[in-house]
């Protein structure tokens, strides 16, 4: 398995290679592009500012010292679709990206899909998780229009997955490890975060009972206490409040755990999420990352793995209620 890790600066790269990086992933958003659009479209999943490059130069000195240090470097088109005057303005920016050593692409929109798979057969599509591959059929369909890898999404358990792999030969499959949890399915969200992320406010809710006698002090209890649950949830998906255990590892959603059985099953990549992160943060989820492998390659067993894991966190409680697991369910067999 390869870890492929976000990048947004040309001083994180000899770094996050140190780190255990074997792959990079970034975001390019050219100041003509919000000129052209306005800021409140954006190119990729992310917004401009702290999860995308705006300088070319930049992203052209991410890619040669990736290069250097023999990693490629992909870029991020992921929104779920475009106009025809904004794939036209892409069209430009691939070919430009492709001229200083880019590698490939991510992409959710199919129609620029198969036209980068078309023009340019040299280019890696990917298909983003914002395209909701949840299954082999999908995948296939992706996989004929050019593709040669799937970033599953979030919400696929450990046994989809590894029936996605069994049943998918000659296709490479990244599965999220590290990071930026999603409320609800991400693949099928149809907001933007350019007006805030309203999944994650803390709304007021009403408790408003059916029956005749209304509400009373047990059900005004169990409601509120599963909004106080809810709201747990969120933070824990949202990277429990970009806080650190005592060791500095961040805490946030876990993948960790479920390596074991990724790798025996043959999943080519993981994906350590969080463009916007800070370096520190992106650094020691690689780290982590990278020591659980290790422990992998070495012949560590599936509960050994777990424990070093689970180690490397620091973060009993969060490990303990599974709010922070990415897959919570152990793995099944699936024909």
């Amino acid at each position: 398995m390869k870890i492929n890790t976000p990048v947004n600066h040309p001083d994180e790269v000899a770094a996050l290679v140190e780190a255990g990086s074997d792959e990079f992933y970034c975001g390019y958003n050219p100041e003509d592009w919000s000129e052209k659009f306005s800021f409140a479209v954006w190119m990729n999943r992310r917004g401009p500012g702290p999860a995308n490059i705006s300088k070319f130069e930049d992203l052209q000195s991410i890619i040669e010292q990736a290069a250097q240090a023999r990693r490629k470097v992909m870029v991020t088109m992921n929104a779920p679709t475009y106009t025809d005057e904004q794939r036209d303005f892409l069209k430009n920016l691939v070919d430009s990206i492709l001229s200083i050593g880019g590698a490939g692409f991510i992409l959710s929109d199919i129609a620029l899909m198969q036209w980068v798979a078309t023009t340019h057969p040299q280019a890696q599509v990917i298909v983003s998780s914002l395209a909701a591959v949840t299954n082999c059929a999908s995948a296939r369909f992706y996989q004929d229009s050019g593709a040669s890898r799937i970033i599953l999404p979030r919400q696929l358990s450990i046994s989809e997955i590894l029936h996605m792999k069994k049943n998918l030969p000659g296709l490479e499959l990244e599965a999220f490890v590290m990071n930026d949890g999603c409320v609800y399915e991400e693949s099928f969200c149809s907001t933007t975060h350019a007006i805030g992320a309203f999944c994650q406010d803390k709304w007021k809710y009403t408790n408003h009972c059916s029956n005749e006698s209304g509400t009373n002090k047990i059900s005004e209890k169990l409601f509120q206490d599963a909004i106080d649950d809810y709201q747990k949830r969120i933070w824990y998906l949202s990277n429990c409040g970009n806080t650190q255990a005592e060791n500095g590892a961040p805490n946030g959603p876990c993948g960790l755990c479920a390596m074991y059985d990724f790798h025996e099953a043959g999943v080519e990549y993981l994906k350590v999420v969080g463009r916007e992160a800070t370096t520190h943060r992106k650094i020691k989820s690689v780290e982590m990352t990278h020591s659980v492998l290790q422990k992998i390659q070495i012949g560590a067993d599936k509960m050994q793995t777990s424990e070093f894991a689970k180690s490397l966190r620091n973060f009993g409680e969060g490990c303990q209620n599974g709010y922070m697991c990415y897959y919570r369910e152990p793995a099944t067999a699936m024909s």
